[in-house]
């Protein structure tokens, strides 16, 4: 209907493109609220399905509005048989350039090229005049996004039986590599189902559903965003201290004021006074010893004086050719995109290759672990003395309790007005959390070597996770399968677990338990007297006193945190419901004298058999009565009444292929990173997503099976202590003690022998002890650090070392390395009065480097004792690694 052109936009004036798409079923004030709502939330282009048409008096009618311009399929219509199913406007704004095409005549589809991107807008109705016969005829171009109502399902985007040609869309797209953006079962219409969808084949591209921008139609809302490369401004008020000159002068500042910090340390009065000095020297010397911020704009960083001149070329050559057909001018606009090509490549290549993670996001006092890192050895003595004190006092500095609250919304969540659909998360001093990390880690070691908490219980423990629980109760399952029971799982959320923790309670809690006296007090200082701020992008609120909880972020029944499972087992299922409402009961009555409630909303329930249930009862929770769902999810994962895991494993299949997809739009033939960079990608981005949660729900060695995914499990089931609710399960079943005067039927039945998945995975390996949950030990005294002088110091150091040893010392040397192909492999040689007697190697395969140094001196070491009359004589390990050499001081890392 309309053709508009505008001038292209300036290279740093590039914006997100959005776009509204949404079917309003032919009503008119629905499509007055769409484009409103699209106007107001500056949407760059609107995609409309049934739109509102009219023909009165010889005249096409329509909605228009003054923001867009207006594009239909077909220029003419009369009657309801011939106006358009689709229409699409494009915001009148002089970055967007919008040309329509015509590839077929039709009212059900409406194409537009946006700035060398087409945008397809389609509608389906699935009669005769199918509009999928023309879609699928029309060939996909490289920049294309597809969008509208298909009225068909597949099990890519709603789970089920793929439905009025649902299967051949999946296809299409398929066959023309187009990205399915919308998130799987997320409906688009009240009935719960997903037919509006929208593909392309541009990378990063997001869709959601949006309840807020609903257009009172029966179809919700899609909003999609196509993000375009631009620089962020740098908040002014934010510290930035990383370019090593910064670093530098902050080290100096720190070095200069430590001088002024406090040495008396006996009350609390002076604990705070001391946090406090810590927070304002490093505050200062990062404001100090950071850039000036920049004020106004800045050009693109990936612009070079290579680019410009190149750009200066191609300008000089076109002011010759007006017209811009003479070869000369193709060839300068050829190598001036080569140029601008090459350059931001590189920029970002740079800019990736320097991503790294910072561990702990900082406080308001904006100090990071990096910056503490750098001065260490100036203020570690100090931080030290502080956390010594304040464990030995029983008090938690102040300084150390005002947080930063910033919200992040939760995935999936639509309706943003809800306070429940965002997460708080407090941000508190680096300096505060060291010492509540410190205190963490001990209290976990002693809760599971004491037996302090239930043998189930997963948060936040050493070596246990939420995939060890759904495991060890996929266990129970299958055993009570083997002996022909039933089983009924409820699975229960505590109402406000962080916020609603009272501080007394707490307390009082740690000394029934036996806690020592002095952690009673800090928990009971770490609670009192804390406040918090909130930060919701650039609006901070003023500090607020909180009354109770704790900080989110900070510190058969199966229990992960917040989240509660409660597995009965019986005859019948009746027999398990009422267990399960009696359980729940016992629940509820517990939280109430403990100050606990539970959510109604999030407690669901799954009947677990090996045969198909005739009825499934509800499970009574308190007034309200939860029926058994087609699947539950629970801790990450989704369990069926069957254990079959389809529902899972196709909803994790469908991300693993997002992000897969993501991966290959910035990838092709011709541009692109390497295939090896590709390749590590896919298996740190995609490959996790697909496997995650295989020690649970993978099905052993009668389906294709991942051989070396298995062996990695099984080694580590035999890594796991003795008190891990798996190792219990993986014990052999004790043998039954039958009497030979009763017949064994009527014998009480033993612990079934059934080998689970668990007990075969577990089998792969040979039976061994297993090793006990140790500590990490810590020297009282500060040890120097490993490397304190340059190398030609550090060897004339170590050739007059070993000029002082004795005649009989034996001296091992290992090294390790890994070659192009990515397998390491280790070499050790053994000295005795610098004389070699002994040497070996050997390969590890697809290894770190890091395995192959510990493994060389292992193996040196080995062969060291092997020698004779070893026992008797001093053995030394010379090894180049400090990763390992600091390993073995006793302080090892969380991973190699």
């Amino acid at each position: 209907m309309t053709r508009n052109r505008y001038s292209r936009t300036r290279k740093n004036d590039k914006k997100p493109l959005r776009v509204f798409q949404a079917n309003i079923g032919k009503i008119p004030p629905a499509h007055d609220c769409a484009l409103a709502l699209a106007d107001s939330e500056r949407y760059d282009i609107v995609l409309l399905q049934e739109p509102w048409m009219a023909y009165i008096k010889t005249c096409c009618m329509t909605k228009t509005y003054p923001a867009y311009d207006t594009f239909t399929p077909v220029d003419m219509w009369n009657s309801n048989d011939t106006w358009p199913r689709v229409m699409t406007y494009v915001r009148r704004d002089l970055r967007l350039l919008a040309d329509q095409v015509r590839p077929f005549e039709t009212r059900d589809i409406l194409w537009l090229t946006i700035n060398g991107t087409t945008i397809v807008n389609c509608y389906r109705q699935n009669d005769e005049r199918d509009a999928l016969n023309t879609l699928l005829r029309w060939p996909v171009p490289e920049r294309c996004v597809v969008a509208g109502d298909f009225n068909a399902r597949h099990h890519s985007w709603q789970t089920g039986q793929a439905t009025n040609r649902g299967q051949e869309i999946a296809d299409w797209t398929s066959e023309h590599d187009l990205n399915l953006l919308n998130t799987l079962d997320i409906p688009t219409n009240p009935h719960g189902n997903t037919i509006d969808l929208a593909f392309t084949n541009l990378p990063l591209a997001e869709a959601t559903v949006e309840d807020h921008l609903a257009t009172s139609s029966d179809h919700f809302t899609l909003s999609l965003t196509f993000p375009d490369i631009r620089s962020t401004p740098m908040q002014p008020s934010k510290i930035r201290v990383t370019i090593e000159d910064e670093l530098k002068r902050f080290v100096e500042i720190v070095e200069l004021g430590a001088t002024e910090i406090p040495l008396t340390d006996s009350t609390p009065m002076e604990l705070d006074e001391l946090a406090s000095s810590l927070i304002s020297l490093l505050t200062s010397a990062a404001k100090a010893s950071r850039r000036p911020a920049r004020k106004g704009g800045h050009p693109a960083p990936w612009w070079t004086e290579e680019c410009a001149d190149a750009a200066a070329t191609f300008r000089a050559i076109r002011r010759s050719y007006p017209l811009g057909f003479n070869q000369d001018v193709q060839i300068a606009k050829k190598d001036f995109h080569r140029v601008v090509r090459q350059a931001k490549r590189q920029y970002w290549r740079n800019l990736i290759d320097s991503f790294s993670s910072s561990n702990t996001s900082p406080g308001s006092d904006n100090i990071t672990v990096n910056l503490l890192k750098a001065v260490w050895h100036i203020i570690g003595t100090h931080i030290r003395r502080l956390f010594e004190r304040c464990l030995r006092i029983g008090h938690h500095p102040k300084p150390f309790k005002e947080a930063e609250v910033v919200m992040i919304a939760k995935p999936g969540r639509r309706d943003l007005t809800s306070p429940r659909a965002w997460r708080p998360i407090s941000l508190l001093s680096c300096l505060g959390k060291g010492l509540e990390r410190l205190i963490a880690r001990r209290l976990a070691w002693a809760a599971v070597h004491y037996s302090v908490l239930h043998p189930q219980q997963a948060g936040a423990l050493p070596k246990r996770s939420a995939t060890d629980l759904v495991t060890a109760l996929v266990h129970n399952i299958k055993e009570a399968f083997a002996r022909k029971k039933v089983t009924t799982l409820v699975t229960m959320d505590i109402q406000g677990a962080f916020d609603t923790v009272m501080r007394n309670r707490l307390v009082l809690r740690l000394r029934e338990q036996g806690w020592p006296d002095h952690l009673a007090r800090w928990t009971e200082s770490f609670m009192r007297d804390r406040s918090a701020c909130i930060r919701l992008q650039d609006t901070v609120t003023s500090s607020s006193p909180l009354q109770c909880g704790l900080p989110q972020g900070s510190l058969g029944r199966f229990g992960y945190a917040d989240d509660t499972a409660i597995l009965t087992t019986g005859d019948t299922v009746d027999e398990t419901t009422a267990m399960a409402s009696s359980s729940i009961d016992e629940m509820v009555r517990w939280g109430a004298a403990n100050g606990v409630s539970f959510d109604p909303e999030k407690t669901e329930v799954m009947h677990f058999s090996r045969s198909k249930l005739r009825m499934s009862p509800a499970v009574c929770h308190g007034d309200v009565e939860k029926y058994p769902e087609p699947a539950l999810c629970w801790l990450g994962i989704w369990l069926d009444s069957r254990l079959s895991f389809r529902v899972y494993v196709e909803k994790w299949a469908s991300k693993a292929k997002a992000v897969a997809y993501h991966l290959r739009g910035l990838t092709n033939t011709i541009h692109g990173p390497l295939p090896s960079a590709v390749r590590s990608a896919v298996r740190a981005c995609v490959e996790p997503v697909l496997l995650h949660g295989s020690e649970a729900w993978y099905p052993g060695t009668t389906r294709p099976r991942w051989k070396a995914r298995r062996l990695r499990s099984s080694a580590r089931l035999k890594s796991l202590d003795e008190a891990h609710p798996l190792a219990k399960r993986t014990a052999p079943p004790t043998q039954p003690t039958y009497h030979n005067l009763i017949k064994r039927r009527y014998q009480t039945q033993t612990e079934s022998a059934f080998r689970t998945r668990l007990r075969r995975i577990d089998e792969l390996f040979a039976p061994c002890a297993r090793p006990k949950l140790v500590q990490r030990c810590f020297h009282q005294e500060q040890m120097p650090p490993l490397q304190m002088a340059s190398k030609e110091k550090s060897t004339g150091a170590f050739l007059h070392w070993i000029e002082r040893l004795d005649l009989l010392t034996l001296v091992v040397y290992s090294d390790g390395s890994l070659s192009s192909e990515g397998a390491a492999s280790y070499g050790f040689t053994i000295h005795q009065n610098n004389v070699p007697i002994f040497d070996g190697s050997g390969r590890l395969g697809p290894a770190e480097v890091f395995d192959a140094e510990a493994t060389g001196a292992l193996e040196g070491l080995k062969a060291a004792l092997n020698l004779q009359g070893s026992a008797a004589q001093t053995i030394f390990i010379c090894l180049d690694n400090l990763a390992a050499a600091t390993c073995l001081r006793g302080t090892p890392s969380d991973s190699s």
